[in-house]
This record gives C-alpha cells, sequence and structure tokens, in this order.
C-alpha cells in the first residue's frame, strides 16, 4: 500500500477535526491536496518559513505522487540547483534526506520503510483519547517525520508546532498553555524542563524520550519528577535511521538504563560484545559505505548486553574504534569538523576529539593535542574558528590517544 493511501484512510475519520492548531486546518482539508496536478515521482523541495509550512508541503508532495526532498536549513544552497536542474524523478521513493556527515549521501526513504515504521510504533505507542501532541523538532528530519508529525496524523491528534529556541522556561509555558498531552524530546530537555516546571503544572500524558543516551540517574530523576506521565525511552542509532527498541513505561523507572526491547520487525542482538540490529528499515546504503552492514546486520559500535528477561542494556562505545560522531543534547556532532579546523592552529601536530559522559548533556567534547601550544591561545581561536555548540569543552595537552578511552568499557564489558 502506497504511504499516502495509508495516511488517507486513517485521517478519513477526522475529517472535521483540526490538524493543524497555528492555521486552523482541519483533517478534510489536508485530504483535499490530492486534487492537485500529479507529480509522478518528481523531486520537490519541501521548504517553507515556518515548520507548519514545510509540514504542509511534505503532505502535496506524498498527495500528488511527489518524492520530497527533506532538507535542513544551511542546505539550500548545495540541493536546491541540483534538483532544480534535474527535476528528476526517484523510483518508488517517498522522500529524499542527506545524512549529516561530511559525504551528505542521498538517502532514499520508500513508502515501504515508512509504513514498517509507523507499524512498529502502533505497535506500543498508545494515545488513545489524547486530543494534541506539540512538536519541537523539524518536521523535515527522518525520526521526527514518522514518529511524531505522520504518527500524529494517523490518530488524528491536533499539531501544536513550537517555532523558536528551545529554551525550558519558554517550552513550558507553551506546553501548559495549550494543553499538550503527547510531547517528544530529549533526556536534556526534559531535565531542564523538570527544573523550571512542577508537575502540577506539567499537562503532558505521553511522552516519549530519544535522540541521546538516558542514563539510568536521568531517567530515574526524570520519573521521580513528572510521575503522572507515561515515559516511552527510545533508541535508534542514527544509521539505522528509525526507533529500534523501546523502554515501556511501566519498565521505564524499573529498567533505568535499558533500551528496552526490539520495535515491530526489528531484530537485535548481542554480538561479541556489540549490540547489532537488522530491520527493513536499516539505512543500508549509508551503513554500507561505513562498512557497518554485514548480511543484514547494523554494528552500531556500542558494546552491550541483555538480562534474563531480554531487555538490552548499552555499555558505551567501543574502545578500539574512532568515534563517528558525538551526541550533545540530542545533536550530533562529527569529530573531524573539528579536527579540521583545530589542525590548522600552529604547533598543532595531530589532535583527536571525542566524547565523554555528561550527566546533564549526554556528552561533552573534549580533544586531545599532540604538539607544542598555549592552551589559552588554543581555546580563543577555537572561540573564533568554530561554532557554539561545536567548541571543546575541555582540552588535553600531549600523552597517548588511547589514554583517553582507558575510561570506557571493554567490549563486551559493563559499566
Amino acid at each position: 500500500m502506497k504511504l499516502w493511501e495509508y495516511l488517507k484512510e486513517k485521517m478519513a475519520p477526522y475529517a472535521e477535526r483540526i490538524a493543524f492548531a497555528g492555521s486552523g486546518t482541519t483533517y478534510g482539508k489536508l485530504l483535499s491536496f490530492e486534487k492537485g496536478k500529479k507529480g509522478k515521482g518528481r523531486l520537490t523541495m519541501c521548504g517553507g518559513k515556518t515548520k507548519e509550512e514545510r509540514a504542509m508541503r511534505i503532505l502535496k508532495c506524498l498527495a500528488r505522487g511527489e518524492t520530497a526532498v527533506l532538507w535542513k536549513k544551511g542546505q539550500e544552497d548545495m540541493f536546491f540547483e541540483k534538483v532544480k536542474r534535474g527535476g528528476q524523478v526517484c523510483g518508488e521513493a517517498a522522500f529524499l534526506t542527506f545524512d549529516e556527515s561530511d559525504s551528505l549521501k542521498e538517502n532514499a526513504l520508500t513508502d515501504e520503510k515508512i509504513l514498517c515504521q509507523l507499524e512498529g510504533i502502533s505497535s506500543y505507542f498508545d494515545v488513545k483519547g489524547l486530543k494534541s501532541i506539540a512538536i519541537a523538532g523539524e518536521p523535515t528530519d527522518p525520526a521526527v517525520l514518522t514518529g511524531e508529525f505522520l504518527y500524529a496524523l494517523l490518530n488524528g491528534l491536533t499539531i501544536y508546532f513550537y517555532e523558536g529556541p528551545v529554551l525550558p522556561q519558554r517550552l513550558a509555558r507553551f506546553l501548559k498553555e495549550n494543553g499538550i498531552e503527547v510531547f517528544c524530546g530529549t533526556p536534556t530537555l526534559y531535565l531542564a524542563l523538570k527544573r523550571c516546571v512542577s508537575e502540577k503544572y506539567f499537562p503532558v500524558k505521553a511522552a516519549v524520550i530519544g535522540g541521546e543516551r538516558l542514563t539510568k540517574n536521568a531517567a530515574l530523576s526524570i520519573a521521580e519528577s513528572f510521575s503522572r506521565t507515561d515515559f516511552y525511552g527510545v533508541y535508534g542509532p542514527t544509521e539505522h535511521g528509525f526507533q529500534a527498541s523501546v523502554l515501556l513505561p511501566e519498565d521505564f523507572a524499573e529498567r533505568a538504563g535499558s533500551i528496552g526491547k526490539p520495535v515491530g520487525r526489528t531484530k537485535m542482538r548481542i554480538q561479541e560484545g556489540e549490540i547489532q540490529i537488522k530491520s527493513p528499515v536499516a539505512a543500508g546504503e549509508r551503513a554500507r559505505g561505513k562498512e557497518k552492514l554485514c548480511r543484514g546486520w547494523l554494528h552500531t559500535g556500542i558494546a552491550g548486553h541483555t538480562d534474563a528477561e531480554g531487555y538490552y542494556y548499552p555499555d558505551g562505545e567501543y574502545p578500539d574504534g574512532r568515534e563517528e560522531k558525538i551526541v550533545r543534547a540530542g545533536f550530533n556532532i562529527f569529530p573531524a569538523e573539528i579536527e579540521r579546523v583545530l589542525r590548522t592552529f600552529p604547533g598543532i601536530e595531530d589532535c583527536r576529539v571525542f566524547g565523554i559522559d555528561d550527566e546533564l548533556y549526554g556528552q561533552r567534547i573534549c580533544v586531545r593535542i599532540k604538539g607544542s601550544v598555549t592552551l589559552p591561545e588554543l581555546r580563543r581561536y577555537a572561540a573564533e574558528k568554530l561554532p557554539p555548540y561545536l567548541v571543546p569543552h575541555e582540552y588535553r595537552l600531549n600523552g597517548r590517544f588511547e589514554d583517553d578511552f582507558e575510561e570506557r568499557p571493554k567490549r563486551g564489558g559493563r559499566e
């Protein structure tokens, strides 16, 4: 079944209900989008000034049979001309996105992959009786697109798009004033919310928490602060593209630190101490390019173990491999971007950027420097040449690169 046909079937009973709170657009209006000219797979950029406008454009692409190109701020110049020149057709893909690494490889998301993921989410995420959802992320982000936006449409929820910087107090007011019942965020965000809003004024009834590692202490702190909220802890590495496992509300506090069990048709296993994933939605080409996909199994690079009842627990990154990304406050940070800039500083022979666990933000950025440099001058240089979110928090001068990984668990070991 085509994704649009599936959405139509699910949205039809809610035709009179408000779909987009900002504009007052009804589900009936969304269903009318297919009356426009058919695009037959033509690549279409999904732009717009607001999240609601971009979400609207995505639905129009689906309704007209076009392939929606999901780009992020800063990618416009890189991809607009390419799409404009070709106007080419992209087979059976519903969406075309680009990963965040330097390669920026195209990654086609087919109707089958999206439907498979929606099926998996439907198997555990119960929003029956709930009416509203707030979306703070970008609808053009594959995880937000499927796990929040499209899933909300399937269940007839009224969507409130949160615009502007995600400031905890501002967001808390937004949730309260609009009576938001469903919300998805990172552990960092929920920890920030608990410091500025009491449970009495927190309206969220069903919360999804993911996007970065959820430590045991963070999970217990969040559960205690918002005891009336059902928390679903989700896990899915970047290379997988979507949710791979979930820790359900009844286990959220009791099994804090676990990433739960596989979702839908996803399979997981521990092989030589590493968490590996196999599913129909794995981003195969992207993973294969990094030599992470072997015989259908995605090698996550995360050491882990299971308990007697089949719940999975991450034990940390492998100590014998380079980190491809650092996840801080839900954002993917690629060490190569920072290293490339720091190596231009006089006196640096080599450097390695890596992440260290941080209870508040998930990870903090550290760099090991080899060479003869003055650290205060290097700090000023980094602050001038790098965006604020890429500036390292800690600098280590000389010594062995291997020393930075000794604090991590050995392959197959536990914390």
